[in-house]
């Protein structure tokens, strides 16, 4: 069966979008988000507590964000706040 011109639109314009999204990335890695102040570790670990655990967690996990990592990382934040 022979695409649509739709579907061959929206796949040409989901590549366009997916390549922007990370040049961006390439580009802006180790910039300050706009308007926004660095986090410190202590309040990075509160807000990680809070939805560790919780449905939020699966949402996330819906989001197709890497929960484990963010676990995984947040647990070795955890351990060096206690040795240091």
């Amino acid at each position: 069966m022979e695409s649509s011109i739709f579907d061959i639109t929206v796949d040409i314009l989901v590549e366009r979008a997916r390549d922007a999204r990370a040049e961006l990335v390439k580009r802006f890695k180790k910039t300050k988000p706009f308007r926004m102040e660095p986090m410190s570790d202590t309040e990075r670990i509160q807000q990680y507590m809070q939805w560790a655990g919780t449905p939020m967690e699966d949402e996330l996990r819906a989001q197709g964000m890497d929960v484990d990592a963010i676990h995984m990382n947040m647990q070795q934040l955890i351990r060096r706040q206690l040795n240091g």
